[in-house]
């Protein structure tokens, strides 16, 4: 409505000792510890969090190299005891079968309610060598006609996803929650 917002974006990513890339070792329990905290911190204080990385029914994220540690795994059973932001945040649930991890959300106190979340998960495997999926929903939230925010169909938004897995991949993405989805984006989507 013509009023200037902030938009903070913050990177969460493993580092890579041998190719010189910072950041927690998902190879290490100490590593895999500090991944899981930065995502529980995400959901305690980001209104839209986007994960990109390998998952699978009743696991959740695996934020470490699960090949290498116990650590790093932020799994279904954990999210309803997560501390969540309050108010409405958008979850890309990235990874392949996360389509359960809707019901956990909505067993956690601060997301009950229904109204307060949109989860958008998959039905089958997804490929975790593309960004194409993270840059198309923040396309979406920041879609801009003149000055002002405008919508995009969730139709669209949930094809476009099930196209950036490319060929091979038979990956079905739905959003939990899209009723609510209409009220914040508009009539339009």
């Amino acid at each position: 409505n013509g009023k200037p917002i902030t938009v903070k974006l913050s990177l969460f990513h493993p580092g890579d000792a041998a190719n010189g890339v910072p950041g927690p070792d998902p190879d290490t329990a100490a590593g895999g510890k500090q991944l899981e905290a930065d995502m529980r911190k995400s959901f305690a204080e980001r209104e839209v969090i986007l994960f990109e990385g390998h998952s699978g029914p009743l696991y959740g994220f695996a934020l470490a190299n699960w090949k290498k540690t116990e650590e790093g795994d932020l799994d279904d059973s954990k999210i309803p005891g997560l501390e969540m932001l309050p108010g409405h945040q958008i979850v890309l649930a990235n990874g392949c079968d996360t389509y359960a991890m809707g019901q956990a959300f909505w067993q956690n106190p601060a997301k009950a309610d229904r109204k307060s979340l949109n989860i958008i998960t998959s039905t089958s495997f997804s490929n975790a060598g593309t960004e194409a999926s993270a840059t198309r929903l923040i396309t979406a939230l920041t879609n801009q006609t003149r000055g002002k925010v405008v919508p995009v169909r969730v139709s669209d938004l949930t094809a476009g996803f099930d196209e950036d897995q490319g060929s091979g991949f038979h990956t079905m993405y739905g959003v939990h929650g899209v009723e609510t989805l209409f009220t914040i984006m508009g009539p339009g989507c």
